[in-house]
């Protein structure tokens, strides 16, 4: 961003700017095949590891940090923090509802 170089796809992909190369015909099959694997994941943690980016582009660290802990004590507390620690001890895959 400083530069204003121009970065083609290798080295995005060398530098860690993006997590995968792939030619134009499978995008969209690898989009959907990503987008998959995060929505099998707890919505509400989801929603606030969103937030939690949104906050740590511009915020105070300490800030952030206090409102991170407070964060994962309520989400410790949700239905899908439940169904994730017994899906785990049970050795199947979690069915999250967002509560």
């Amino acid at each position: 961003m400083f530069t204003g170089d121009v970065i083609d796809a290798a080295e995005a992909l060398k530098i860690g700017l993006v997590s995968e190369v792939c030619p134009h015909e499978t995008l969209m099959e690898r989009a959907m095949a990503m987008a998959a694997r995060i929505a099998v994941n707890p919505p509400l943690a989801l929603r606030y590891m969103k937030e939690g980016l949104r906050r740590s582009a511009a915020g105070d660290p300490r800030e952030l940090g206090g409102w991170a802990i407070e964060t994962i004590r309520a989400l410790m507390q949700t239905e899908d923090h439940r169904e994730g620690v017994a899906s785990f001890l049970e050795k199947r895959a979690p069915v999250f509802t967002g509560k």
